[in-house]
């Protein structure tokens, strides 16, 4: 996981995955102009959602690519090589990064938007 921080552009695809989700959430309620429809609220539901999907996506991505890894090599039984898993963790890092920050984006903007 180490090597995972130290890449600089992990935190930049994390920031992308971020602005995609804010891009999403936000856009409707300026374009809709009708609060009635497009609630503020709406925006911190989607933020925790998209969070925890993120979450839940990149380990499921980063599960898959260690079960190939295992399938390839046949080591069924033992640890995986560390380049195998510091790549594991290079894929599931910007979807953990991008997770925290919207569940906590998304917590703050709950509390604080109504």
């Amino acid at each position: 996981m180490k090597i995972a921080l130290k890449k600089w552009y992990n935190y930049l695809i994390g920031l992308g995955l971020v602005a995609l989700v804010a891009a999403i959430a936000i856009i409707p309620y300026f374009a809709i102009n009708d609060s009635s429809f497009w609630p503020r609220i709406y925006i911190s539901y989607i933020a925790l959602f998209s969070g925890v999907v993120f979450a839940g996506g990149g380990f499921i991505a980063q599960d898959i690519y260690r079960a190939m890894k295992r399938k390839e090599t046949k080591n069924w039984d033992y640890p995986l090589e560390d380049k195998y898993i510091n790549t594991a963790w290079r894929i599931y890092f910007p979807f953990l990064f991008a997770a925290v920050i919207l569940v906590l984006s998304g917590l703050v903007s709950y509390l604080f938007l109504k």
